[in-house]
């Protein structure tokens, strides 16, 4: 039976740099000794499916025309979220909160996955800088409650 591998981070913002990452991620999954499959939470599912056929994509977020749909999301995430074994957090400068909403929308979908029983793994993420007490708060226990951490640089 294949293990159920989520993935999450800046993916689907055309970034190549992020996509970069995401394949080093994939060709880590695959070389595995056990079958995976894996589900990447996108930002664009259409445009990661494209350029990794192998994976079921999903969207992060659910909109109502331009507004992100707050309980339709968290629904869709909890049910993609359900039906997985691991999430693995990974790449980038994920552990921030110098954006608006970014230390919440990474960490609070770590929470929700452990509500799921899905441990959850950050894996060669940049943290910081982390300006605020709520960023401050908010990533430090999610990263406590993580099952592995693991970061790309010395200053994370």
């Amino acid at each position: 039976m294949a293990v159920r591998i989520g993935v999450l981070g800046n993916y689907g913002h055309h970034n190549n740099g992020d996509e970069a990452i995401l394949l080093g991620i994939l060709e880590q999954l695959a070389a595995w000794p056990v079958e995976t499959r894996v589900t990447v939470f996108s930002f664009d599912p259409a445009d990661t499916r494209n350029r990794h056929p192998q994976v079921e994509a999903v969207p992060i977020l659910q909109r109502r025309g331009r507004r992100v749909a707050m309980w339709p999301t968290l629904r869709a995430l909890y049910r993609q979220l359900r039906r997985l074994d691991l999430l693995i957090i990974g790449g980038g400068a994920l552990l921030m909160d110098t954006f608006r909403n970014q230390a919440l929308l990474y960490t609070g979908i770590a929470r929700l996955a452990r509500l799921a029983g899905v441990p959850v793994v950050y894996h060669a993420v940049g943290a910081g800088p982390i300006e605020t007490g709520l960023g401050r708060w908010l990533i430090r226990a999610s990263a406590n409650q993580a099952a592995s951490v693991s970061v790309r640089d010395s200053e994370s």
